[in-house]
């Protein structure tokens, strides 16, 4: 079994990999497919769904030539608990300009982008600051996907409501000086979401907004994890916040981030916790934009009276050139 799936994702990788160009997208699809399909029936029961917003057939969803336009169409296409995935073509892109416009409210259902850099399926946020992706299915998953702010104030771009789902290798980006409240809201029914290899590249202002507050928000769940991800941006408060609510057993780990407001000294941090959370902070790269800023994760104390987290090897840096210090109070 094991030797299946590691064959299945060769060829899943190796074809996604001929995607790069959309003038020959269209005659590598019926390769993908049929390897995808081949991959797919060693992993279970589940059926595999298509969205490509250029495609020429009846919207079917069972191949290429016949996929469905958007992703909610073939997210609707699915059945829940049967481990369903939803392929999106390379060069794909939609606008999302309601609430919940795309809704995940199927469980165990993965969806899955193909291609490779810009040529990812592109989700562009527009027109209302409302408008939103929701998981609110347990066990699902979004992976190789480019999301773009295009509305300033945009409130929330994915909000997780259900346990269990995963977002990886997916590029939340704000367009030119638009904002986005929080890209990824997580409340108390996402336990052990995962969010792992994604790329914040936020909006390039002189000062804090209000509407730029977080990449990250976590409250009151429990086993969550944010690891290897890259985040950017003028953050009125962090990078990575938990807030309203204590989370257990965090896991905080081998993230780049950079808060680059260059007011409300004392105020910002690039990881804001909450008195009683637990869990594990470590391998951290924090930068924030003046020497006097020095609150990356804030509150810093290690088994203090107001936060039980334990600081690994974590290090700020608040002048370009600089070498980083180790963030916290040492063990002795």
């Amino acid at each position: 079994m094991k030797r299946f799936l590691i064959i299945g994702l060769v060829l899943l990788l190796c074809a996604t990999s001929y995607g790069v160009k959309r003038t020959d997208a269209r005659d590598s699809r019926d390769a993908i497919e049929r390897k995808v399909s081949d991959f797919v029936e060693h992993l279970g029961t589940g059926e595999v769904f298509y969205v490509d917003a250029d495609a020429p057939g009846n919207a079917t969803g069972t191949s290429w030539t016949n996929a469905v336009l958007t992703w909610d169409a073939g997210n609707n296409k699915c059945t829940a608990s049967r481990g369903d995935v939803i392929l999106i073509a390379p060069g794909h892109a939609e606008d999302l300009a309601t609430a919940s416009a795309v809704a995940l409210d199927l469980i165990g259902v993965k969806s899955i982008g193909m291609g490779e850099g810009a040529l990812r399926p592109t989700f562009t946020f527009i027109t209302s600051q409302d408008a939103t992706i929701t998981m609110s299915a347990a066990s699902c998953t979004i992976d190789n996907m480019r999301f773009i702010g295009d509305v300033d104030g945009l409130h929330t771009g994915i909000v997780v409501t259900a346990a269990s789902n995963t977002i990886k290798n997916c590029l939340f980006q704000d367009n030119g000086a638009d904002n986005c409240d929080t890209w990824i809201r997580c409340n108390a029914s996402a336990d052990y979401i995962t969010i792992d290899n994604c790329v914040n590249d936020g909006t390039d202002t002189t000062t804090a907004t209000e509407d730029n507050m977080a990449f990250v928000s976590l409250a009151g769940l429990e086993h969550g994890t944010v690891k290897n991800c890259v985040s950017h941006g003028f953050f009125s408060v962090a990078n990575i916040l938990i807030a309203t609510t204590a989370c257990t057993d965090l896991n905080i780990e081998n993230n780049r981030l950079e808060n680059s407001a260059t007011g409300l000294v004392g105020e910002i941090s690039n990881i804001r916790l909450l008195a009683a959370s637990t869990g594990w902070i470590s391998y951290n790269l924090c930068y924030q934009a003046a020497d006097a800023h020095i609150s990356w994760i804030d509150p810093p104390a290690v088994d203090s009276t107001t936060v039980n987290l334990g600081l690994y090897e974590n290090y700020g840096v608040n002048n370009s050139g600089e070498l980083g210090l180790i963030i916290g109070t040492v063990s002795s």
